[in-house]
């Protein structure tokens, strides 16, 4: 009689093989044992984490590895949310700032709500905002985020209740989940949201720590490690023998070594997270590619991940 091995104890004997130590090593050298042991303590205490995929758990906290931000959830840098049987990968609103802060180039950060009373200007010709009127309740109207760099440079994100709501329902798997953050804390992913379109679209991400010198923006721009949060380049974890998984979204493999082999992703698994934006039939090799070669263009322009994936649905070209 074979005796069903258990989800934890099936992911932490993966974890604890050559090949996926080596991967991890590969990215954080001799802090891989402290982070492997972190991810076997979040996996631990997660039940839906443990019902998902070892491969997406593995390339969820690859990317957090990659942009050095801790996976406990507690901290608030980073998460690994289950969703169905696939483990994602979130930025949280603390990584956001900790990469921006980073480069030691910002003046100011700030991410606030505006309430009933308070009035957003904005100036079409500078690009400034001015906040006039006075608040007179709690109701809150939208949400702002701003940053000022040392040398000078402003830009800020405003959005309204609305608009943060569609982009939750848009781009949120768990939005409509009563356990969503989106529901629970809506607030905080409102300010989250809107940091996170002003960052990635104008702002300085950065890995590492910076020194003090001045930072090559255009370096930083094409550092193939930093593109947006969501899409940074990983291992793909699933050639392993002790890794055994499914693509997400019954996706033909026959299609995903298209989109790779034509190199507009770099694995299996960015590829999938990636098309997740996509409003199109993904059984099909020719709309798949013709869509990405859109996506690719538009994020070829200096785009968001969001915002490019908007244009190729609308078939737009750059």
């Amino acid at each position: 009689m074979t005796t069903a091995i258990a989800p934890f104890t099936k992911f932490k004997n993966a974890i604890q093989t050559a090949d996926v130590k080596k991967r991890f090593e590969a990215i954080l050298a001799d802090r891989a044992p402290s982070f492997m042991a972190s991810l076997l303590s979040v996996v631990a205490g997660n039940d839906k984490l443990q019902a998902c995929t070892t491969p997406s758990i593995l390339t969820a906290a690859a990317k957090a590895a990659i942009l050095n931000l801790p996976i406990e959830p507690s901290l608030g840098f980073a998460y690994i949310v289950p969703f169905k049987n696939e483990a994602t990968f979130i930025t949280g609103y603390k990584g956001l700032i900790q990469m921006a802060l980073r480069t030691k180039q910002y003046e100011a950060i700030n991410a606030d709500a505006i309430y009933e009373g308070e009035e957003v200007v904005i100036n079409r010709l500078t690009g400034n905002i001015t906040i006039n009127g006075t608040r007179t309740g709690d109701d809150v109207q939208g949400y702002f985020a701003y940053f000022k760099m040392k040398n000078g440079y402003e830009k800020f994100v405003y959005m309204t209740v609305d608009q943060v709501r569609e982009h939750g329902k848009k781009y949120s798997k768990s939005y409509d989940f009563n356990s969503s953050a989106w529901k629970t804390d809506f607030g905080a992913m409102a300010r989250k949201t809107v940091l996170r379109q002003l960052l990635t679209r104008w702002g300085l991400l950065s890995i590492e720590m910076q020194d003090d010198d001045a930072i090559n923006l255009e370096a930083i721009t094409n550092d193939p490690r930093l593109q947006t949060p969501d899409d940074v380049g990983v291992p793909d974890f699933g050639d392993t023998d002790v890794v055994e998984g499914e693509f997400a979204n019954d996706i033909p493999i026959e299609v995903i070594e298209a989109v790779v082999n034509a190199g507009l992703s770099e694995n299996a698994f960015s590829m999938q997270t990636t098309l997740a934006l996509s409003n199109i039939n993904t059984n099909g090799i020719s709309e798949v590619i013709a869509w990405f070669r859109l996506y690719r263009g538009w994020r070829d322009t200096g785009l968001g991940a969001e915002e490019a994936a908007e244009k190729a649905n609308a078939g737009e070209k750059p």
